[in-house]
């Protein structure tokens, strides 16, 4: 039997900014109720990604960099919001969301710390650099954990005939897969 317990943390469904504050917020308070009301310690309070709650991680790990976000967005290089007002709005509420997260990055990111920050690749460690100077001297690379047996470029003679097969492409066509998402949150058409 695992000693692993899980609590779930509630936020309110709405707008990605109302999301993420109400679930920052209510994660901090039940963290501190554990700790402070229930004497409860843990080994370890891991926050992943964007900054799931104030003062009390041991271990953060972040997927990018805010505010290399920005620096692109100021030098165009990212998309502007297009279409209808629906998907305007939608954009103005992931920017809002997106100056939120910075700003907690900048909390934990932005000056010397004793806990354990982690980034997944060297790239990323270069942007908080750039960002944040010697604060992240002691960021820790891992990445992504791969299976190098499965994404290997010796499979492509394996599988590249059934795959195109399946989908209708001619074995002369020019293939390229791009994989992502939240396009509309970020004001993109989707066709």
């Amino acid at each position: 039997m695992s000693k692993i317990k899980h609590h779930k943390v509630p936020a309110v469904p709405g707008t990605q900014t109302l999301n993420y504050l109400s679930f920052l917020i209510c994660s901090t308070i039940i963290l501190a109720f554990w700790r402070f009301l229930r004497r409860r310690n843990f080994d370890i309070i891991h926050c992943s990604n964007e900054y799931c709650c104030l003062f009390s991680p041991n271990v953060f790990t972040s997927h990018f960099c805010e505010r290399e976000w920005y620096r692109l967005e100021k030098v165009d290089m990212t998309i502007r919001p297009a279409g209808t007002m629906l998907r305007k709005l939608k954009a103005l509420d992931y920017s809002i969301y997106r100056r939120l997260v910075a700003f907690i990055e900048k909390l934990t990111f932005g000056s010397k710390s004793s806990k354990a920050r982690i980034v997944v690749s060297e790239r990323m460690k270069e942007d908080f650099h750039r960002h944040y100077g010697d604060a992240a001297e002691d960021i820790i690379v891992i990445p992504n954990g791969t299976d190098c047996y499965r994404f290997n470029p010796a499979n492509r003679r394996l599988y590249r005939d059934s795959v195109r097969q399946r989908h209708g492409i001619s074995s002369g066509d020019f293939v390229l897969l791009f994989v992502g998402g939240a396009w509309e949150e970020r004001g993109c058409i989707i066709s």
